[in-house]
């Protein structure tokens, strides 16, 4: 797999199915992808911290829409309505603010949530509220993604366990729906 390609949560099947290490099946950037994915809680505190204190966060917000770029933390390719991860977040940063006795980062994630919500009809995944409630445990930005690996790692390892005990590759997540198997062949002077 390229670097520019995104990263599957199947990839370490394939180094297993040649009876490769544990190790060695596990992904080398996981989460990273096409570099948006795995950079997403760093950028939304970096630029929450930045971009929104000179201008104000709605117009901030705006420039990106008229610059046709995606806004971290929002969307997902299986959930259509919010990320029940997000939901969850949601209060746990909340309530570490309340706790921290500042709930800048929460309000600033809201006030963006409601923009986003209202103008695109995006809902936040898990990234965006993870991003204020790490930086409110006082995380470092730095292990945003090393925490992302961590928690994926038991799911990748058993993913490749599960290799090893059925040595069948990937499982395809479309169904075939091309002409009836098997076909007769003709020959090529009566097509």
């Amino acid at each position: 797999m390229s670097s520019g390609e995104l990263w599957s949560p199947e990839a370490p099947r394939t180094p297993a199915a040649s009876f490769s290490r544990l190790l060695r099946s596990q992904p080398r950037k996981p989460g990273i992808g096409n570099d948006f994915r795995g950079i997403q809680r760093r950028d939304l505190v970096g630029r929450r911290g930045s971009e929104f204190r000179g201008i104000g966060q709605d117009e901030a917000i705006r420039a990106r829409f008229a610059r046709k770029e995606k806004i971290p933390g929002f969307g997902h390719r299986v959930y259509r309505t919010e990320d029940p991860r997000a939901t969850h977040l949601r209060q746990v940063s909340q309530e570490l603010g309340k706790r921290a006795g500042n709930t800048a980062w929460f309000d600033m994630s809201q006030r963006i949530e409601a923009l986003v919500k209202a103008e695109k009809k995006l809902n936040p995944n898990v990234d965006f509220y993870s991003a204020s409630t790490y930086y409110t445990l006082g995380i470092p930005i730095d292990l945003y993604t090393p925490i992302f690996a961590v928690s994926r790692m038991s799911g990748w390892t058993a993913h490749v366990l599960e290799q090893y005990a059925n040595n069948r590759l990937i499982r395809p997540r479309a169904d075939y729906i091309g002409p009836e198997y098997p076909q007769r062949f003709v020959p090529l002077d009566q097509r």
